[in-house]
């Protein structure tokens, strides 16, 4: 069985302390974990509430040559969303086109939740704007996270 199923099982099972220690396996037997191996890890430490060991996992990608796609950056917002670490959140944001990649509309929408999950609901207009400048299509959870973001003013 390879790593990359095992691990895959391990979040679909919500196991994180398993698919950290097979990557910890994977590491030592210096096998190179890539994009979807590295995405599965930090999902599963974002669903455990495992915020640190989430974010590191994103930081060690480039130490390893592997570059952080969409999806991993995606979950790593939503993990500082869930962590209530709002400003980590946005800053991630602004690094998805440090990396040369475009957000998505999950992208800003996690940013805009985490926001109004802090109560910043300038910061929650300030994303919804860069998400129009960006040319993107607001959808139900966009208006739902903008409108939750701004009900308390």
């Amino acid at each position: 069985i390879s790593y990359g199923a095992a691990i895959r099982a391990c979040k679909q099972a919500g196991k994180w302390a398993s698919a950290l220690g097979l990557f910890g396996d994977m590491m030592m037997s210096r096998l190179l974990p890539d994009n979807i191996i590295f995405s599965d890890v930090t999902h599963v430490c974002e669903q455990a509430d495992r915020w640190q060991m989430a974010l590191g996992l994103l930081v060690l990608m480039p130490a390893l040559e592997v570059i952080p796609d969409l999806i991993s950056c995606n979950s790593a917002m939503n993990t500082c969303a869930r962590a209530s670490l709002w400003e980590s959140g946005v800053e991630m944001l602004a690094k998805i086109g440090d990396l040369e990649m475009t957000p998505d509309s999950v992208s800003f929408n996690t940013a805009l939740a985490a926001c109004g999950a802090a109560g910043r609901w300038q910061s929650a207009v300030q994303c919804f704007q860069q998400m129009l400048d960006s040319n993107l299509s607001p959808n139900r959870i966009t208006f739902t996270s903008a409108i939750d973001a701004c009900g308390g003013e």
